[in-house]
């Protein structure tokens, strides 16, 4: 507790560099915990790149270049070390909407194929050079095609011959790539220059406050390193003195996933930058704001946008190869469905225009309630004696006949009086799950642990939980 109030002082103190700290999920996590969010294995350098001090001030936020959000939504790498496969992608879905002018194709591509053909280790991590590698050599596919799963279960898979069908047809690379700044050294006009033109993958050497980031500029108050890390630079503000990250920590860290970075932190941010080239693509057409994991039901509409301007459908198929197709109303580009007469399940969703496909998204259709039901793990560790440290739990996550996931899975601690203490959220799931639990989070005393799971149905939430399970914390 001292040295939370001593962080906080500090940050307060710093005026220059004002950034609001405060807990956060990540903050939360024990050693081992953080140690798997940091995957860069990289060693960034430190003080290489040169800065000149402008005359005029310039800014650029990817984010609203044009009027537009040119960027993917934030994502969560959760439990496992892929900080850098999510860097990458986020560059390349950020460099594939500005190659093709158009800020609304927001695509999203697979971090999980990505980091498995790559070799990447969820312990260990990967090397910025080799998802470029991959990226240009094997590429990766849409997020429907392989969903990301190394979140949930911690540890690596192998790589797949066919994550999907027809995956030969889905596959994205990148035409070419270039180092805006290196270790043997760099500017920031030339850093800036390449920025103007799309995302960049970058390093960092993050300092352990960094976990704690809410808002502001941020400017490490210790020296005490965390790890490597990689994230997507966006944008730069030379009257903040501040770089723009996108972060793979989910929105509820930082200002909603970014984070703004001084000039003269020392982490080394921007001093290594990687830039993508994508390219144009055909498949000018997609949803608004339907995305892949969403829950539909009932008779719903999409809105939709074809930049041909002809008359599109929209196709409907399950993994048991159904087959539907619906004309889509070009007057107010919406596609109208009905799912009551579909079976409960996973469905992937292409628009369809004069021979042109949209990039697959997948879907829940969840007309009827949930069949989701979780129970503790069959190696679940002795409760019954005292805990203290670092503990990991283990939870069964059956979906049954359907395949419907939840839609997000709570670790919940609370006293014995009933009132929550705890509290731990992630969409990230799997058939076997661990979770791992710092106890120095709560103070010593008796508690009650239990997982809930969200299911949804018909568009509303219920849950389901696992028994209640005491506990008596000991540290």
């Amino acid at each position: 507790m001292k040295s939370i109030l001593l962080l906080s002082l500090l940050v307060a103190s710093t005026s220059s560099f004002a950034w609001t700290r405060g807990e956060t999920w990540v903050s939360k996590l024990d050693t081992q915990g953080r140690s798997k969010l940091f995957g860069n294995k990289l060693i960034t350098p430190e003080g290489t790149l040169t800065y000149t001090e402008n005359v005029v001030k310039e800014k650029w936020d990817w984010r609203s270049v044009d009027g537009q959000n040119w960027l993917s939504p934030v994502s969560n790498q959760g439990n496992c070390g892929s900080c850098v496969a999510f860097a990458s992608v986020a560059v390349l879905e950020g460099q594939y909407n500005i190659d093709n002018k158009l800020s609304w194709l927001k695509p999203q591509f697979s971090q999980q194929m990505l980091f498995d053909c790559g070799q990447g280790s969820c312990s260990i991590g990967w090397l910025p050079e080799w998802a470029t590698y991959q990226l240009k050599t094997g590429g990766t596919v849409d997020l429907a095609c392989a969903p990301y799963k190394l979140g949930a279960i911690g540890k690596n898979e192998q790589c797949l011959e066919n994550y999907c069908e027809n995956q030969s047809e889905r596959v994205i690379k990148i035409a070419s790539s270039s180092t805006p700044s290196t270790r043997f050294g760099g500017s920031d006009k030339k850093v800036k220059e390449a920025l103007k033109r799309g995302p960049l993958l970058t390093t960092m050497n993050a300092r352990e406050d960094f976990l704690y980031y809410k808002g502001g500029i941020y400017k490490a108050t210790t020296s005490k390193k965390a790890g490597g890390h990689a994230v997507a630079l966006v944008g730069f503000d030379d009257e903040k003195k501040a770089w723009l990250i996108k972060n793979s920590w989910g929105e509820e860290w930082g200002e909603s996933g970014y984070a703004w970075i001084s000039y003269s932190d020392p982490s080394g941010i921007a001093n290594l930058t990687w830039k993508y080239e994508v390219g144009e693509t055909s498949r000018k057409l997609a949803f608004n704001d339907l995305k892949t994991g969403d829950f539909i039901h009932g008779k719903t509409s999409f809105a939709y946008t074809n930049a041909a301007e002809t008359p599109a459908q929209i196709e409907l198929k399950s993994a048991q190869q159904n087959i539907l197709v619906e004309n889509c109303s070009m007057e107010n580009s919406v596609c109208s469905l009905d799912t009551k007469g579909l079976q409960d399940g996973e469905y992937e969703l292409t628009l369809i225009s004069e021979g042109q496909r949209s990039i697959p998204i997948s879907v829940y259709v969840a007309n009827k309630p949930s069949e989701v039901t979780i129970a503790w793990g069959e190696d679940l560790i002795d409760l019954s004696k005292p805990l203290q440290g670092r503990i990991e739990l283990s939870l069964i996550v059956n979906t049954g006949s359907t395949g419907i996931p939840p839609k997000s899975i709570n670790f919940v601690v609370s006293n014995l009086n009933g009132e929550v203490v705890y509290r731990s959220n992630t969409q990230n799931w799997n058939e076997k799950m661990r979770q791992g639990f710092r106890t120095g989070n709560v103070k010593n005393g008796k508690y009650q642990i239990y997982f809930a799971a969200e299911r949804v149905s018909a568009g509303k939430s219920d849950y389901t939980s696992t028994d209640m399970k005491t506990i008596e914390i000991k540290n």
